[in-house]
């Protein structure tokens, strides 16, 4: 809960500084990120993929972000940073499939694999995602699913 509240603090000291400054941008992050501010850079990921410009966001952009998401996740919330990573492959997914291959070709191997990792995720979520908010849409019913604790 204290991290929690941490990157909530930072996030709003981040989108205060970068709204006024007109910097809340992917190279942003990726710089807070390299120059070792997690908090920070997770808070301009956060704004980015929650925010309203993230339809705005070419599939570089995208690309970037869900590699840089998936990064983070390895040193905080996994499963939440994880969510954002699949959330931005699928938008770059859904407007050009053949340039998020361009993008993965050309990253080195360990990065390549990070970012293949995390479009399986996004092609086992497949159509169970909305493509214009890239909300995960379930269509079961919840007594469909299998009762495992017999």
């Amino acid at each position: 809960m204290k991290n929690f509240i941490n990157v909530i603090f930072a996030a709003s000291i981040v989108l205060t500084s970068c709204e006024n400054q007109g910097d809340l941008s992917v190279a942003t992050a990726e710089d807070e990120y390299s120059s070792g501010r997690l908090q920070t850079a997770q808070a301009i990921c956060d704004s980015l993929v929650l925010g309203s410009r993230f339809s705005d966001l070419s599939v570089d952009e995208l690309c970037r972000l869900s590699l840089l998401t998936s990064r983070i996740a390895e040193q905080t919330d996994e499963d939440t940073n994880m969510a954002l990573a699949a959330k931005c492959m699928q938008a770059a997914m859904n407007r050009n499939a053949d340039s998020v291959m361009t993008f993965v070709h050309s990253l080195p191997a360990d990065e390549q694999s990070r970012t293949l990792f995390v479009r399986q995720i996004t092609q086992m979520i497949g159509n169970s995602c909305d493509p214009d908010t890239g909300e995960i849409v379930i269509t079961a019913e919840p007594d469909s699913f299998p009762n495992y604790t017999d």
